[in-house]
């Protein structure tokens, strides 16, 4: 054996001795006393104090897994908390080379029972912003970039608020696996649990958050089971944390469609199946739903809908095509709200015949800010008028429409008419018997409400029978 291969061969010994040694020590190590070190390295790196109440230690495996337990993480100085993590048990596999370059690179990281709680303040700052200025004079800098490789939490119960608009909503998560993709700027996602009472199954991918800070859009493509129904949803949020310039697409089918409203935070009705597809936009709080496709069953009953609906929300803003089919078209017990043209319409009730739209036996208000409103939504000229509310009882069929126990309000600048009665036919105003009365400031401003030109008078007060006995009482003060 040649001198060279000896010296080869004794410097190889010599580093595996050396790492045999190292090895030996740091499994022997009592990793307890290195918390306060842990802690400090923590702060220096975040600005954050890191507690650990539990056992510290170091699994035999390659790479080696720091194990923690009992941890807590501070909120940030402005949060509304004192912590935004606590954590039963930590396991961690960081890879050693980037710290020399300040990157803190998660190989993997699991969490068991945790509780975290994010938020953001008035000005949108998130309390994960965890990066912290190098401070010259102590001596310390903070971590560059944190990356994460592979994220499993068992577990988990989060709480997010939004301090600019109030918002907040709780997840309960049994699992959760974030694994970043190495050819996208995305993570894929698997996660189970439960929202607002109603169990989530969802995988698929979405953006990182830190794109979503930066202000681009964060992508979301997931798919799976939201209340025991099928659902997909792809596309973009502009404002992940605000959420607001949505751009998803929705494609939803099931049994009860009032499960997940629940979800979504808006009330939908109970159904006995259900197929939807639409085009969501808008924010959280204003959420639009265009291209709406979809079949709802209930009660034997079949509607085919199609449209869009500017605020699902409030239910405002309604644009509709319904075709109704079935063996028992009729709705029992009937309860709806609507804003439609500028008129807010509420019943409560009974319809015989939905597909003919007779039978109708409905506890009705309307309201809005002008008459000439409900006159577009029955293809009659009304009046342009102030503020007005509508209440009464309507019977019958679509074209033969009464209105019985009719009150009345409405105002039009000093003047205020009041009503009560009955409109045998809504539809065509005959059958009119009702008690009307009309008070203002000046006589005059009667005018544009009643078609006649009124001499100023000043203030009055006059009570009819039906709209012609207001007039002749009209035109018998004008004439004296």
């Amino acid at each position: 054996m040649g001198r060279r291969s000896r010296i080869v061969i004794a410097i190889t010994l010599l580093f595996v001795g050396l790492f045999a040694t190292g090895f030996v020590l740091l499994y022997t190590l009592d990793f307890n006393t290195f918390k306060g070190v842990i802690s400090d390295a923590v702060r220096d790196a975040t600005g954050r104090e890191l507690s650990i109440a539990g056992d510290v230690a170091l699994s035999r495996s390659l790479p080696p897994t720091l194990s923690i337990s009992d941890v807590t993480f501070a909120n940030a100085p402005w949060g509304t908390k004192s912590q935004m993590v606590s954590v039963d048990k930590l396991q961690v596999q960081v890879a050693l080379l980037p710290l020399l370059k300040r990157q803190l690179v998660f190989k993997r990281l699991d969490l068991s029972g945790t509780t975290m709680f994010l938020e953001t303040d008035a000005k949108g700052r998130g309390n994960w912003e965890l990066e912290t200025a190098s401070d010259p004079g102590s001596g310390t800098h903070s971590i560059r970039g944190v990356q994460l490789g592979l994220i499993h939490i068992n577990d988990l119960n989060l709480t997010f608020s939004n301090g600019k608009s109030g918002w907040e909503t709780q997840f309960e998560l049994a699992s959760l696996v974030v694994e970043r993709l190495s050819t996208e700027k995305k993570f894929s996602v698997e996660l189970s649990g439960a929202w607002r009472g109603q169990a989530v199954v969802l995988s698929g991918s979405v953006g990182m958050l830190a794109d979503a800070r930066a202000g681009n859009p964060f992508a979301i493509d997931l798919s799976g089971q939201v209340a025991g129904d099928k659902i997909t949803l792809t596309g973009n949020i502009a404002d992940l944390f605000n959420l607001t310039g949505l751009d998803l697409k929705l494609a939803a089918g099931g049994a009860n469609l009032a499960h997940l409203g629940t979800v979504v935070e808006v009330k939908l009705p109970r159904t006995e199946s259900y197929e939807v597809t639409a085009r969501l936009g808008g924010s959280r709080q204003t959420l639009k739903v265009t291209e709406l496709q979809g079949t709802i069953r209930s009660n034997g009953v079949s509607f085919d809908v199609s449209g869009m609906i500017g605020n699902l929300t409030t239910l405002g803003d309604v644009a509709l095509q319904l075709q109704v089919s079935g063996t028992d078209l009729s709705l029992l017990d009937a309860h709806g709200k609507l804003d439609w043209g500028g008129v807010s319409l509420t019943a409560n009730g009974a319809v015989a015949g939905l597909e003919t739209m007779s039978g109708i036996d409905l506890k009705a208000t309307a309201a809005g800010t002008s008459l000439d409103q409900v006159g577009r939504l029955i293809d009659q000229s009304w009046p342009k008028t102030g503020p007005f509310e509508l209440s009464g009882r309507l019977t019958g069929r679509k074209d033969v429409l009464a209105l019985r126990g009719a009150r009345a309000l409405v105002s039009h600048g000093n003047l205020t008419l009041s009503a009560t009665g009955t409109v045998n036919n809504l539809m065509t105003l005959k059958g009119v018997s009702l008690e009307v009365t009309a008070s203002g400031k000046e006589f005059a401003e009667l005018s544009p409400l009643i078609g006649m030109k009124l001499s100023r008078l000043g203030s009055f007060k006059l009570t009819g029978n039906s709209p012609d006995r207001l007039l002749n009482l009209c035109w018998v003060m004008q004439q004296h």
